[in-house]
């Protein structure tokens, strides 16, 4: 039962690897049929609620709230939602802002204006510039650094802290995700304007956006009227409170609404005015949008360009434990999309989110319907049953413990230590699956906060098998370690214990 149960993990870990298709379908790509697409799907997958908002030529035509916001609200267009990493081009944003204000120098190193700054490299510490860490090409990665700081942490002890970060490619060799690269850049803006960081982008973003229901001031949350926030446990949506670590604010914790996000998506797609108001010039909008193509990479600074059927796709999005966004902007139809979701799991998030905010899409520009492979609701079923499956063999193991010293008692010392042997295993082959596998194929560290926000109902399968084989291994040491002679001999005083040593042989 337990190669059965450990297989069924290794299934689960590997499923990181697939994506969505494209399949062809006939849809007309009406508002009224997109309804009934969002509607249909989030029904059989089980998503709470939705928020999308729609631009066509600089106009805003379409934005609708689908679901429910929490247990006695429905979501609108209109409700705010922490919009993960794409709050990362709203830095870039603030910093493209200030090098056409002359206070930053784009391919300056960013010790020029953080003396202190450093990473477990000396020598690339002086190399790395503020271009490097908008691109992702610092040669830092999630693999190389995983943060252990508290929420409370301030941008400055976490910009202190990538002095353990390690380099995985060289400086400019190589696109690497590298979320802590956007915290330098918030604390980085803070540097050069003495505000705080979610100031300056009130008064230099928000505001000039008539953006009036989005902040970046962490105090100002609890009274917005956020939407409740979902993951996933097995096949179920489940409330939980969503964690945000204060000095990760400028790499993920935005809060937005669908409404005010299109206001930005345009103001964006019309190189960078709106409504009369300019955030950014032509050219800087440009650079923002311009990958690097030197290393073969799809990421400009806080976007990433793509191609949409032979057109210019401009796209980020972003992801927390409680929260999904997606954002389009297809600039040669003149469409902008934003779908902001209030529900996240790494399952959702790679299965299910993909193919309904492109699904929407394709209906709109009239292609072929991206189709759903797999549902996470299917895997989550596939879980629940592995934690079946998993907390019998457990309790099993555990309540014939009793009969342990029975059996150690006719096994010479050699033997009665193999008998930990499967245990071990066990233990090893758990801890290497959710500590390196899993990461790995997640393209980061481990860190466990990841692991039970992104994978609360997979945290829990691994978490219930360690704990079962460590109290069974425990117990097993214990009964090895004394003279178990004496307990032996009181358990064989009963028939049923006599039958069952009689049974053992060496």
């Amino acid at each position: 039962m337990k190669k059965r149960s450990f297989l069924l993990l290794v299934l689960l870990f590997t499923l990181l690897a697939i994506n969505p298709t494209l399949a062809a379908r006939d849809d007309d790509s009406g508002l009224v049929e997109i309804d009934v697409f969002i509607e249909n799907y989030m029904k059989h997958n089980r998503i709470p609620g939705v928020a999308l908002a729609l631009a066509q030529e600089g106009r805003a035509y379409y934005s609708k709230g689908y679901g429910n916001a929490g247990s006695d609200r429905l979501m609108t267009a209109d409700t705010p939602m922490i919009i993960g990493s794409q709050t990362k081009s709203f830095t870039a944003l603030a910093v493209m802002q200030l090098v056409e204000t002359g206070k930053i120098e784009l391919d300056a190193p960013i010790q020029e204006y953080i003396p202190w700054f450093r990473v477990a490299d000396a020598k690339a510490s002086t190399r790395i510039t503020i271009r490097n860490l908008l691109n992702h090409s610092s040669g830092l990665s999630e693999t190389g650094y995983v943060p252990n700081l508290p929420d409370r942490a301030t941008r400055e002890e976490a910009v202190r802290d990538l002095q353990r970060a390690r380099l995985t490619a060289g400086v400019n060799q190589k696109y690497q995700y590298f979320n802590p690269g956007y915290v330098v850049l918030g604390y980085l803006v803070e540097v050069v304007t003495e505000q705080q960081y979610g100031d300056y982008l009130r008064e230099h973003i928000f505001e000039p956006l008539g953006m009036s229901r989005t902040s970046a001031i962490i105090e100002e949350y609890s009274e917005m009227g956020m939407a409740q926030g979902y993951s996933q446990m097995f096949a179920f949506p489940v409330p939980m409170t969503q964690r945000i670590p204060r000095y990760y604010l400028p790499a993920g914790f935005i809060v937005s609404t669908a409404n005010d996000m299109l206001r930005y998506l345009m103001a964006i797609e019309n190189n960078g005015g709106l409504n009369g108001k300019r955030i950014l010039s032509e050219s800087g909008v440009r650079a923002m949008l311009t990958p690097n193509r030197a290393i073969d990479s799809y990421a400009g600074f806080g976007w990433d360009i793509f191609s949409y059927y032979g057109e210019a796709q401009i796209m980020h999005g972003g992801a927390t434990e409680c929260f999904n966004t997606q954002v389009v902007i297809l600039p040669e139809r003149g469409l902008s999309a934003v779908m902001i979701i209030n529900q996240d799991h790494m399952f959702k998030a790679t299965y299910d989110y993909p193919g309904l905010f492109w699904g929407t899409v394709d209906m709109l520009t009239n292609h072929p319907v991206t189709k759903q492979n797999i549902s996470s609701v299917s895997i989550g079923w596939g879980l629940a049953i592995a934690f079946i499956i998993m907390f019998v063999s457990e309790a099993r193991g555990l309540l014939e413990l009793r009969d342990e010293p029975a059996r150690l008692a006719k096994l010479p010392r050699k033997q009665q230590w193999l008998r930990l042997m499967p245990n071990a295993l066990w233990i090893a082959a758990t801890l290497l699956m959710a500590t390196v596998i899993g990461p790995a194929l997640a393209g980061r560290g481990f860190d466990l906060r990841w692991f039970m926000g992104f994978y609360p109902d997979v945290a829990l399968l691994t978490g219930t098998a360690l704990m079962g084989e460590t109290i069974q291994a425990g117990v097993k040491i214990y009964y090895v370690l004394i003279d178990n002679s004496a307990l032996a001999s009181k358990m064989l005083e009963t028939p049923q214990a006599h039958k069952e040593a009689d049974g053992l042989g060496v």
